[in-house]
């Protein structure tokens, strides 16, 4: 097989597809909600590290699909999308076409694709040092206006935990970022506790914020526990940003684990990216290995844990509400409509569970009210759930 039918810099891998392919689907969702929300003025879309386009093998990248899922979207809604500023940027030189800059090639791709009149597209060719204070200083001018960041790096040596808190800074970003897990995973602790392991001194930079407690990392058993430990250190940084974190775990091989991490402060967003997750890994929406018959990453019996976590949660909590179920389910990975069809089951089968509205009064079976519109601040229905003894 010739170089050029393997090398990442010059064709798509499958890792990569399954990348961009997450992305978009996901983006489609995002247009379709906001553009519903009547108060906002404009969406942004920033694709930070973009690449080539097209690829040798005719694989198209982010920027190119992104462009597409607008058009499809300003069609499939009566000729009408809302007021968008798109940023497309690669600092780099095409490896396709040596003597134009990726850039350059993708601005010429995407000038094919129909663009409605009310979308905004600029190009740039920065330096990721370079482009992030300017990408801080656009978000905190925004005024009823959202922004999705797509941060692609060639590694992580240039994306730093601090960036993601400044991005997500003000409730107005969300953050999708694509890093090579299991590299990561490798050298962690080395480059933590080795000061002289002078090449690991980036993963050093990235991940102490997030691991102040070097131990940590000690315990993880696989690429995937590492991708987990990292999720919940990212959950703890950003704390008090209140940012919700995911992941999405792409398995090309055994040794070669990559990770989506998502990072919104909206539960809807959430929601919808865990739509997006089971729609790719039917089996347990967290990610997949590429070119096998066996779509997940997790065993059948880790994802019906679910279960069991679910009634210990209700059991401790005594009279947890539907809001906080609707939460629960999301911070484990599950939507709404698989904690629903587990309080049904319990409701079968245990006699002692019961749902009572906030009189105390047993509501109608089978209504459950778990729905990002009964969470938050102002819940149309709220209803309180206990095991009795």
């Amino acid at each position: 097989m010739s170089k050029k039918k393997t090398d990442a810099k010059l064709i798509m891998l499958e890792h990569s597809k399954a990348k961009v392919e997450l992305y978009t689907t996901y983006l489609a969702k995002y247009l379709n909600i906001l553009s519903r929300v009547t108060y906002l003025d404009r969406i942004h879309l920033y694709d930070l590290m973009c690449g080539e386009g097209i690829y040798l093998d005719d694989s198209k990248g982010s920027p190119i699909v992104a462009m597409e899922k607008i058009k499809d979207h300003y069609y499939a809604n009566n000729q009408s999308c809302p007021n968008m500023k798109v940023w497309f940027n690669d600092k780099d030189k095409s490896k396709i076409e040596t003597d134009k800059f990726k850039i350059e090639r993708v601005k010429e791709r995407c000038s094919t694709i129909f663009k409605p009149n009310n979308v905004e597209v600029e190009y740039s060719k920065d330096d990721y040092s370079d482009l992030y204070p300017k990408i801080v200083s656009r978000i905190r001018d925004l005024e009823n206006e959202k922004l999705l960041l797509f941060i692609d790096p060639y590694g992580y040596k240039q994306v730093q935990p601090s960036h993601l808190k400044e991005f997500l800074i003000g409730g107005k970003s969300e953050v999708i970022l694509f890093l090579p897990a299991s590299h990561m995973y490798r050298f962690a602790n080395k480059s933590l506790s080795e000061d002289e392991f002078i090449g690991g001194l980036p993963l050093k930079e990235f991940l102490t914020p997030l691991f102040e407690i070097n131990s940590t990392l000690k315990r993880s058993r696989s690429s995937t526990h590492f991708i987990e430990q990292l999720k919940i250190a990212f959950r703890v940084y950003l704390k008090r940003e209140v940012i919700f974190v995911d992941t999405f775990s792409i398995e090309r091989d055994r040794q070669n684990v990559y990770c989506l991490f998502f990072f919104t402060p909206n539960a809807l967003g959430f929601e919808k990216m865990l739509e997006t997750k089971w729609k790719l890994d039917e089996e347990s929406g967290r990610g997949f290995k590429l070119n096998q018959v066996q779509g997940s990453l997790f065993s059948e019996v880790e994802v019906n844990d679910y279960e069991n976590e679910l009634q210990s949660y209700i059991q401790k909590s005594n009279e947890c509400t539907n809001g906080d179920l609707y939460l629960f389910g999301l911070e484990n990975g599950f939507l709404p409509k698989h904690t629903n069809q587990i309080l049904k089951e319990i409701q079968k089968t245990r006699s002692g569970f019961k749902v009572l509205d906030l009189g105390g009064n047993p509501v109608r079976k089978g209504a459950f009210y778990i729905s990002y519109k009964n969470y938050g601040k102002n819940p149309e229905k709220v209803v309180k759930f206990k095991f009795e003894k």
